[in-house]
This record gives C-alpha cells, sequence and structure tokens, in this order.
C-alpha cells in the first residue's frame, strides 16, 4: 500500500512538473507579436523591400525614371506581394509624379529640380493573422535598398566661348590662326558638340581648330556647342586679315632662301649672294627707296635663273623664287 502511494504521488509529482513546463510557455493571441516585415535598428528583418532602378547621374525634369520593385521574404519566400507602395520622402513641396505608385514597376516624373529621396514599401500575405506584414520605409539612403536619392534638374543652355589663341586677332594672309572652346560648357557637366564657321559656311569640328586666310578682309568666325539635350548656344569673334607688306615678303623669302641651304638643296655660297640682293631690297625699303628695291630684287631674279642654269638650283624651285620675288616687285610697283 504504501508502495503504490508512493509511486502515485511520483505519478502526480511528476504530471505536475510537466504541467508546470507548459504554464510556463508564452503564449499570445495571433497578431500580437509585431509584423516581422519590419526593419529595426536593431536590424531585425523578415520582410525587406529593394529599388531597381536606371542608373543616370542626373534625372531632368519632364523625364521619366523607369524603378520595378522587389522584396526579400526571409521568413518564407513563396508568400507573394500583395501592395506596392511607392512615396517621395522628399522634400515635401515639390511637384512630382509616379505613373503608378501601387504597382511593382512605376515611372518617376519630376515637375520641380530638387533632389528627391524615393522610397518603396512591400507588403506580403500574413502567415497566421489576415493583416497582411510590411517592409518598413527606408530610412537610410546610403545603406537602405528601398530608398533611392534623384537628382532632378531643369536642363540650361550650354555656353558657348571662344579663344583665339594668342589673343591675336589681326593677323596677316597665310597666317595659321587657332581658335579653341575650352572656356564652353554644359551647366550640368554633360558632353558638348561643336560646330565652326570660319568664314566659308558651319561644319563640325573638334573642341580646337585652326585656319589660313588666303584673303585680306574682315572675317566673323562663329562657334555653336549643343548640350545633349539638343540645347545650343553660339558665340562669335572678329579677325582682321591684313596683306603682309613687301618689307615682310622680302623677310619671308630671305627665309625660304636659308632654308633651301638647310635642307642641302642649295650651297651657301651661292645663297650668300642672293640673301646679300635680298637684304639691299629690304634696307632700301625701309628707307623709302622703292626704286632701288625694284633693282635689287630684279638682280635677284637674274642671279635665281642664272643658278639654275647652272644646274645648282632645281628648276621648280627656282621658278617659285623667282613668282615671289616678281609679286614683291608687283606689291611695291616696280616697271
Amino acid at each position: 500500500m504504501n508502495v503504490r502511494l508512493t509511486a502515485t504521488a511520483l505519478a502526480l509529482a511528476l504530471s505536475g512538473v510537466m504541467l508546470a513546463g507548459c504554464t510556463e510557455r508564452p503564449t499570445e493571441p495571433p497578431g500580437a507579436m509585431p509584423p516581422r516585415a519590419e526593419i529595426g535598428p536593431l536590424g531585425v528583418a523578415g520582410v525587406s523591400a529593394e529599388i531597381q532602378h536606371e542608373d543616370v547621374p542626373l534625372l531632368y525634369t519632364g523625364d521619366a525614371l523607369s524603378l520595378t520593385g522587389d522584396y526579400t521574404d526571409v521568413y518564407d519566400p513563396r508568400r507573394p506581394a500583395v501592395s506596392w507602395t511607392w512615396a517621395v520622402e522628399s522634400p515635401e513641396d515639390a511637384q512630382y509624379s509616379f505613373s503608378n505608385p501601387t504597382s511593382q514597376t512605376t515611372t518617376f516624373t519630376a515637375t520641380d529640380p530638387a533632389d528627391y529621396i524615393l522610397t518603396l514599401v512591400v507588403c506580403v500575405q500574413g502567415e497566421t493573422d489576415p493583416e497582411p506584414e510590411c517592409s518598413r520605409p527606408a530610412i537610410d539612403p546610403e545603406f537602405d535598398p528601398a530608398l533611392i536619392l534623384v537628382h532632378a534638374v531643369t536642363n540650361q543652355p550650354p555656353v558657348a566661348s571662344i579663344t583665339v589663341e594668342g589673343e591675336n586677332t589681326t593677323v596677316q594672309v597665310g597666317d595659321v590662326v587657332w581658335f579653341n572652346a575650352y572656356g564652353s560648357n554644359d551647366p550640368e557637366g554633360g558632353l558638348l558638340s561643336y560646330s565652326w564657321n570660319l568664314g566659308e559656311g558651319w561644319f563640325p569640328y573638334a573642341e580646337r581648330t585652326s585656319h589660313t586666310y588666303t584673303e585680306p578682309g574682315d572675317y566673323t568666325v562663329q562657334l555653336e556647342v549643343r548640350d545633349e539635350r539638343d540645347e545650343s548656344n553660339r558665340a562669335e569673334v572678329s579677325i582682321t586679315v591684313t596683306q603682309p607688306g613687301p618689307e615682310a615678303a622680302i623677310q619671308d623669302l630671305m627665309n625660304d632662301v636659308q632654308a633651301l641651304v638647310t635642307g642641302g638643296t642649295l650651297s651657301q655660297d651661292r645663297a650668300d649672294g642672293l640673301l646679300m640682293k635680298l637684304s639691299a631690297a629690304l634696307t632700301s625699303l625701309n628707307n623709302d627707296l622703292s626704286t632701288d628695291a625694284c633693282k635689287q630684287l630684279k638682280a635677284f631674279v637674274n642671279q635665281v635663273k642664272a643658278t639654275v642654269k647652272a644646274k645648282k638650283l632645281p628648276s621648280a624651285t627656282g621658278q617659285a623664287l623667282i613668282a615671289s620675288a616678281e609679286e614683291i616687285r608687283t606689291q611695291i610697283g616696280c616697271t
């Protein structure tokens, strides 16, 4: 009898421990726990949203940015999304629009230029609770994939600027003049294309170009720059082209003769005689003795002919020197 009582007591005691263990397990009614979809400061995550978008450095006002939503459910990847909510966190007073703010895919269009913070909240069907579980609104633009920063700007026309290299806008016929558009820019930092009118019509050239004017006169050089949005602007500069005087032409002719010596086409002793006559003609012009200059240039022509006849100078080269000398004589007014 004592043994049976002891066994019964033991059974009751063990039963009491088990019952006590059951009563200590926490129980809460359905829906009492916070949604596991929230992303809290401690990093506890259930459903997390993600925004996929075009990689554009700038969004121009009026243009549409394509957006696609996605989500991760760490508890049950099979649970379907029941809602997508696109929103603008800031600025509150800017004008914008979503093509469909409650769809997985949408487009965002900014009417006002501003820095926009776009967010996405995704809700999935709850496991036991009829209420859906949702991702938490994004809070950190650097680490949160459910948030993106969009820099929207209104396109401004580009700035066109011409620089005449050497800052000399009065040049002579035959001079090479260089122009550049280095001072041009796009306010939004985009790429520019360049077109130039150097006096002979519009042509696409690089950011830097050159031109040689063959006739004296006043010329207007124009530059047109165009940005990636096809906005354009123009700049212009005036160039005066003069005919070089006979003094400059004689000096150029002397340089040509010396270049023949450097290139091995003409001997130095033959060149010395030619250079002496040209130097004398230059001195005469500087002293307003044009008649003497004409005689010395004629002597230069005769000596070139003699040098060619002696086969000490190629015929074509000699003819070029003679043509230059005769042009100078015409400028002076030689008879």
